[in-house]
């Protein structure tokens, strides 16, 4: 019988600094986990918690579930109503 490989999702990594996700990733790696995802909420990174996963648990796999875009668009004031050509 095969086993399905599991991962653990932490929202926001970053919040807890490099010594807390690097200590989260080496319990999840002792549990049998797989994979460890992380996203990009509330104004954290999602990428640079997962270079700390990497560095302290290289056989795990490494996702993140929300990475936003930023574009001009998304800063730019709102338009009024029929002038907006976007």
């Amino acid at each position: 019988m095969s086993r399905t490989p599991l991962g653990v999702t932490v929202g926001s990594l970053a919040v807890l600094g490099p010594r807390a996700t690097a200590e989260i990733a080496r319990l999840a790696e002792s549990m049998g986990y797989g994979s460890l995802w992380t996203a990009e909420a509330t104004g954290t990174d999602a990428f640079t918690p997962l270079a700390t996963v990497s560095a302290v648990a290289p056989g795990m796999g490494l996702g993140t579930g929300i990475v936003p875009s930023s574009s001009a668009r998304q800063h730019s004031p709102p338009c009024p109503p029929r002038r907006c050509r976007r």
